[in-house]
């Protein structure tokens, strides 16, 4: 899909763009690949104002409607980002937001330019029942199955407010069983980003960086977006990259992160740091693996023995690997759903029947 690779990168190329946009023979396709990546409103903004000529008017149109109808979801979620840190905040619980609302006005400098669909927040492990009793005494309740909070692969819980914006609570980033996200000097890190003119924290540019592409690794890069944001990121807040990439346990997810932004989308990666993402032979394959599936019919890569080769790849060390795959075949956790609506006295159950219940979900899964 062209039109989108060309909308998607960083520095928009107006003759690149006319040329895609006079090539699209079946906009119906575009537009539907443009939903599936998240990626309408950046479509719309980057076609308007570099080659509104060549699109056909209807499409056009509905560019415009998807466009604005986003940018009033975004601002209504931005405000109820505020409204959480304030309750947050005023009860002394320390949190950063990322993704959403910190992550659009960060690396895209125009709050209506990306889909979102939840509000991240990280909190410290330490505070997890405070903040889900806070959040829930001012009306927010909790999305999932009882108890699912409390199982022992989970990082995170989904809470929906009372104007029905869902938040997803993290005490880690990464989910326990893939690369770990060390957040502990995260919290001495932080920036604050201009969210709808109120100053909301969210991570320094390293920290963000890999919480983007760790984010994405996670999901196999499964969608434009992400890397998108990857690309973005760099653009205006380029990480430390000697720090960041000395780091061996996550160096190949941020080489395969930084590779797939410079080569689909020109992210502006230091010489240096490419050529060496490209001298790591494993990456190179990934990265022809994601390039290969972005716009290939929808094949429900999660939860497959797809899924968990991929991100068995990118990790480099065989502690890491070892500890995947003890982790996802043991640890009962929401994302697979599996679910603590049992009594105390049966819950280890689950840990007995989940190797089982993996097996037969790779078994049956390509």
């Amino acid at each position: 899909m062209d039109i989108l690779l060309e909308c998607a990168r960083v520095i928009p190329d107006s003759a690149a763009l006319r040329r895609a946009a006079k090539g699209v023979d079946d906009w119906p396709k575009a537009l539907n690949q443009a939903g599936r990546h998240g990626l309408k409103p950046l479509l719309h903004w980057r076609l308007s104002r570099h080659c509104s000529d060549a699109v056909p008017p209807e499409v056009a149109a509905q560019l415009g409607e998807a466009f604005h109808a986003n940018a009033g979801r975004n601002l209504m979620a931005a405000s109820e980002l505020k409204k959480v840190f304030g309750w947050l905040e005023a009860a002394g619980v320390a949190a950063i937001a990322f993704k959403g609302p910190t992550l659009t006005a960060l690396a895209y400098e125009n709050l209506a330019l990306r889909e979102f669909h939840d509000l991240d927040v990280l909190i410290q492990p330490r505070d997890r029942t405070r903040a889900v009793s806070l959040l829930v005494g001012h009306g927010c309740r909790d999305k999932g199955a009882p108890g699912a909070q409390d199982l022992p692969g989970n990082n995170e819980i989904a809470l929906k407010t009372p104007s029905g914006s869902e938040v997803d609570l993290h005490w880690a980033v990464s989910p326990r069983y893939f690369l770990e996200f060390d957040a502990s000097w995260a919290w001495e890190r932080t920036q604050r980003v201009l969210v709808a003119g109120v100053p909301l924290p969210t991570f320094g540019p390293d920290d963000l960086f890999a919480s983007v592409a760790l984010n994405g690794a996670c999901n196999c890069w499964a969608s434009l977006k992400w890397i998108c944001d990857v690309a973005n990121l760099i653009r205006v807040a380029p990480p430390a990259w000697d720090r960041l990439l000395e780091n061996r346990q996550t160096r190949r997810a941020f080489r395969l992160a930084t590779l797939l932004a410079a080569d689909l989308l020109d992210a502006p990666v230091p010489a240096g740091v490419l050529a060496a993402a490209r001298s790591d032979q494993v990456v190179i394959e990934l990265a022809r693996q994601v390039s290969s599936r972005l716009f290939a019919p929808l094949d429900g890569v999660a939860g497959t023995r797809s899924e968990a080769a991929m991100q068995l790849r990118m990790t480099t060390m065989v502690r890491d690997k070892a500890r995947y795959v003890w982790r996802r075949a043991l640890q009962p956790n929401q994302t697979d759903n599996d679910f603590l609506s049992l009594h105390p006295s049966l819950r280890r159950i689950l840990w007995l029947v989940r190797p089982f219940r993996i097996l037969a979900k790779f078994a049956s899964s390509s």
